[in-house]
């Protein structure tokens, strides 16, 4: 029997898996123009991040790593490896988290969110605390 998942999914088409990761404060239908198209040519794997759309909160501090390890989790229970990664802003450090880590075999990174400076992680902290409250 597989584990469920954490976060909520949609996953459509065929072909190489391509994860369409979001940026903060919208949810995976921000990617809702293109997917018809992708999906001619890969599997496409959209999950709501943490605390946006369906998925839940984190229940620990939200930072770019800990969204990542639950995307790998999510990953691994639903038997993808490596795959190739479309991230906007916020998903789009998550996706080269995710290339630190050898999960991505290819990633595209559409401006992602600064350079991990200390301002930038107080702000994206502070932005992704408040969404464990709304």
């Amino acid at each position: 029997m597989r584990t469920p998942t954490r976060l909520s999914w949609d996953v459509a088409g065929s072909g190489p898996p391509l994860l369409l990761l979001h940026g903060l404060g919208a949810t995976r239908d921000e990617f809702a123009g293109l997917r018809r198209s992708l999906e001619a040519d890969h599997l496409v794997l959209a999950p709501d991040l943490p605390g946006a759309g369906g998925s839940p909160a984190l229940r620990r501090r939200p930072t770019v790593p800990a969204v990542a390890d639950v995307l790998e989790a999510d990953l691994d229970r639903m038997g993808f490896g490596g795959v190739h990664v479309l991230g906007v802003s916020l998903g789009a450090r998550i996706a080269l988290e995710l290339a630190r880590r050898h999960r991505a075999g290819s990633v595209v990174a559409i401006s992602p969110s600064g350079m991990n400076l200390p301002p930038e992680r107080l702000h994206q902290g502070v932005t992704l605390a408040a969404t464990r409250i709304f």
